[in-house]
């Protein structure tokens, strides 16, 4: 019922996202499950072409958009996958007209096991992915990838 409500609440933009969002995230996700990274990355550059714009509505924020990506995902998705909210992320920033580069770094902790983790940036701030702090023990990989990085 409070899911309900908060639904009621959003402006319609918002909810339209929602809607755009949820069969894009796991598309995005079974897609990443069933082909190479590759395959995927090129299949969003392709999609990531801007949406016209539009003069009924104010454009939504970099915040918001990251806000509801991670909403969505946290609802639809069983692990999270940050690789599917950050590659969701940077194809709705550039779809709504915002620069952004997905960044794909690796750490190990002391005695444990390498860790692999995902985030966006846009305007050189991490807009999805957490904050900045948390990324300090990753080693960003280099990407290649006809601009999708």
């Amino acid at each position: 019922m409070k899911l309900l409500i908060k639904w009621s609440r959003l402006p319609p933009a918002e909810r339209r996202l929602v809607i755009f969002l949820l069969p894009m995230l796991l598309t995005i996700h079974l897609g990443l499950k069933l082909f190479p990274f590759r395959v995927v990355a090129q299949f969003l550059e392709r999609a990531a072409a801007p949406f016209p714009t539009s003069r009924r509505s104010p454009p939504l924020s970099r915040e918001r958009l990251a806000w509801a990506v991670r909403v969505v995902a946290g609802r639809i998705l069983v692990d999270g996958s940050c690789l599917a909210q950050a590659l969701a992320a940077r194809l709705l920033l550039r779809r709504y007209g915002y620069p952004a580069s997905l960044h794909i770094g690796v750490a190990k902790p002391e005695g444990g096991r390498l860790k692999a983790h995902a985030w966006v940036e846009s305007e050189g701030q991490v807009v999805i992915g957490g904050p900045e702090t948390e990324l300090d023990g990753y080693a960003p990989l280099p990407l290649a990838g006809g601009g999708l990085f």
